[in-house]
């Protein structure tokens, strides 16, 4: 019984922390960025996805490579082909924040989506794309940090796959 009791309160603590951190984000305590160095200073989006709605009502096909630019000028692509399912939001948050394929976070969707199948970026630096693509997409500031500090605390992790090229 001890023992159930101290893992319940290790899990309400992590727990509670998480939401914590939610708060202190959406409350503008804490500021993602890192310093930006381009004219825009949220990134770029060059031009609009061009998708197929596929047969499950739930995932969509790109029917070209989407792509982002981050402020750093570094292109984030998700390449023809590729299914998303846009942002991995839980069902019951969907009347508060809106659903997976809504609003200003759908673009950064598409691309962080395709971070988080390749993997060959680090999760923080993936997420923290997320967060400026929203940003870039023209999500408000204190929902883009509640979007982000969710990512953060409840996306997936990983090791960063390195790719090598054989000639």
């Amino acid at each position: 019984m001890a023992i159930l009791k101290n893992g319940l309160l290790l899990v309400t603590g992590v727990v509670l922390g998480g939401v914590g951190t939610l708060l202190a984000v959406a409350a503008g305590w804490f500021d993602p960025r890192t310093a930006m160095t381009s004219s825009h200073e949220w990134g770029e989006f060059p031009y609009s996805a061009k998708v197929e709605m596929m047969d499950d009502g739930r995932t969509l096909k790109l029917l070209e490579d989407f792509v982002y630019i981050d402020p750093r000028k570094k292109p984030w692509v998700a390449p023809k082909g590729t299914i998303v399912d846009g942002a991995s939001i839980p069902k019951p948050f969907w009347t508060i924040v809106g659903g997976p394929l809504e609003g200003e976070y759908r673009k950064a969707s598409i691309v962080h989506d395709e971070g988080c199948v390749r993997k060959t970026e680090s999760w923080e630096n993936v997420h923290l794309m997320f967060y400026e693509a929203c940003r870039c997409a023209g999500l408000p500031e204190k929902k883009a940090k509640l979007m982000y500090a969710a990512v953060y605390h409840f996306g997936p992790r990983w090791e960063t796959k390195t790719v090598s090229e054989v000639k």
